[in-house]
């Protein structure tokens, strides 16, 4: 399956890494990365969230995402960081993407694999990802579950996603586009059966607009079936070894926010 590149990302990508600053799950990352692992894959890595993660471990890197407008943002921020000669970032597809050699630890953060528009592209994602996985390799899932979380464990999802028994959201927050530009992005998010819908405006707020033009996209994330999910990781010989609810290590319930699951590669 080839999948279809993501709506307006080419045009959020020199913002993305602003508008998903999140780092709730670095710490938790940061334990799976550390030691002497070999080989890290980041898939999808959009324009590099994690650069902060891999510039604190000391393992090669390959960042993966579709979308060539975010391949050159982790690029730019790999050589920011001084990274380069071992961070590297390329264009793939996560359900067809083949490692030039097998990796001690593929990771697939925040919501990752719910950009995929059905469930057999997420078996194929998760096909792909066993594969390019060394023996004893580490896969690392996550996954927002807005339909089933309770409302105390709502912070555990990003804004737009925190419905706590209501079936559309609507708010807005501000982007920090560089030292003298904000843009405000409002969103309208609906939750239903199958997907997270959410509408998104981006207007400059403040700063010179230069060649800016505002502008709406949409953007959905999948629901994944937990069960299936481990499924199809037992049939492609990886065995779970931890499932959690929150990045603080709590186990993983059916009123969790999050689908947290760590498997090994046997």
């Amino acid at each position: 399956m080839r999948l279809p590149r993501m709506s307006g990302y080419d045009r959020r990508a020199p913002f993305y890494v602003s508008e998903f600053a999140v780092r709730d799950d670095f710490t938790l990352l940061g334990h799976l990365l550390a030691g002497d692992a070999g080989q890290v894959i980041d898939i999808p890595s959009g324009a590099g969230r994690l650069l902060p993660v891999h510039q604190a471990h000391a393992h090669d890197v390959i960042m993966v995402d579709i979308e060539p407008a975010m391949v050159e943002q982790c690029q730019m921020g790999a050589a920011s960081r001084n990274l380069g000669p071992r961070v590297t970032a390329v264009q793939g597809d996560i359900t067809t993407w083949t490692a030039p050699r097998p990796a001690a630890r593929l990771v697939v953060a925040r919501g990752g694999l719910q950009m995929l528009p059905s469930q057999e592209a997420v078996t194929e994602a998760l096909t792909a990802s066993a594969a390019n996985l060394d023996d004893r390799g580490v896969l690392y899932l996550d996954v927002a579950m807005p339909w089933t979380m309770a409302p105390a464990t709502s912070r555990h999802l990003a804004p737009f996603m925190r419905f706590a028994g209501k079936p559309q959201l609507e708010g807005c927050s501000y982007i920090q586009a560089g030292a003298n530009a904000r843009i405000r992005r409002t969103y309208t998010s609906r939750l239903l059966k199958d997907r997270v819908a959410v509408h998104f405006r981006y207007e400059m707020e403040d700063g010179a607009r230069g060649g800016w033009q505002d502008f709406e996209t949409g953007a959905s994330w999948f629901k994944i079936d937990a069960a299936s999910v481990l499924s199809t990781l037992k049939k492609n010989n990886l065995k779970v070894i931890s499932l959690l609810g929150d990045y603080a290590g709590t186990a993983y319930t059916a009123e969790s926010a999050r689908f947290i699951c760590i498997a090994i590669a046997f």
